[in-house]
């Protein structure tokens, strides 16, 4: 018998894919969520996406509180809830891809790659520290620049957003 979860079961089926992608997530790092409404189910703190399938790693979290979990079995919300709480998006991925750290550490990324940002409409954002920092630079940076589906974070990976899991793949 399959488990029920209150989230979509393509939330945990991408989580894993991309968690057992070691060119995408390193170790604990990385983190999706899904929204319904005022509700966010966010991967929680330490745990893997590669478990996804097997294993609860999601919290329950207010995306006006993304800190405050209503969890009542021990997961933490990850520090980047506030920044999956900004994005209206149904679905946020935010991954420490090899890629895109190597490029986010540059100090002038190259032209090519720009282009290509570009094309996928993911702009660059400077770095901030995780959690309220990072969330409100980002809120900032999409509301001057509205047609975003993704940001570059410099020295801390990418972060893309959509309504569609299939298509942030």
């Amino acid at each position: 018998m399959e488990r029920q979860r209150p989230w979509p079961k393509n939330l945990d089926d991408f989580s894993e894919k991309i968690g057992k992608s070691l060119d995408l997530v390193q170790g604990p790092g990385g983190n999706t969520s899904w929204k319904d409404n005022d509700v966010m189910w966010m991967k929680a703190s330490g745990m893997r996406l590669s478990n996804a399938l097997n294993t609860e790693i999601f919290c329950k979290v207010s995306r006006s509180s993304p800190m405050v979990t209503s969890n009542t079995d021990g997961l933490r919300p990850s520090i980047e809830s506030a920044l999956h709480a900004v994005r209206p998006d149904t679905f946020v991925v935010h991954v420490h891809s090899v890629s895109a750290m190597s490029l986010g550490f540059r100090k002038k990324i190259p032209p090519g790659a720009l282009e290509i940002l570009n094309e996928f409409s993911i702009g660059t954002l400077d770095y901030f520290r995780p959690g309220i920092e990072l969330s409100r630079a980002t809120e900032e940076i999409c509301e001057s620049q509205r047609r975003l589906q993704g940001l570059l974070l410099k020295n801390h990976g990418l972060v893309i957003w959509g309504e569609d899991i299939k298509n942030l793949y």
